[in-house]
């Protein structure tokens, strides 16, 4: 079992902490930045906005979670798990609701 709290904290040390070492930390990043499924909450953040995560579904809950890259400096944590009923796309969408609010609320921020 897990959290949406336990996901980002561990994603976040993985990517930017001391859990790793320098060169699997970059290769982590790397591989993160390039997951193929842009459908979560990568698809409520801003075209050009660098986000690196970790997606999952099993049939009664979906979740995605990473570091959004801001800039050189600014990133953020986040990570969305929504229970929904077996197979139901509607998570799917709350999901990119949700990210589509947070990425508004971090560009205002800035």
């Amino acid at each position: 079992k897990t959290s949406p709290k336990d996901l980002a904290i561990h994603l976040e040390e993985s990517l930017e902490g001391k859990l790793l070492k320098k060169d699997s930390q970059k290769f982590f990043r790397d591989t993160l930045l390039h997951v193929k499924n842009k459908s979560l909450i990568k698809r409520g953040l801003g075209d050009h906005a660098k986000f690196a995560h970790k997606t999952g579904t099993i049939g009664i809950c979906v979740g995605d979670a990473g570091v959004i890259y801001l800039d050189k400096k600014k990133k953020a944590s986040i990570s969305i798990i929504v229970q929904r009923p077996f197979n139901n796309l509607n998570g799917q969408q709350i999901i990119r609701e949700i990210s589509k609010m947070v990425y508004e609320r971090l560009q205002q921020g800035q």
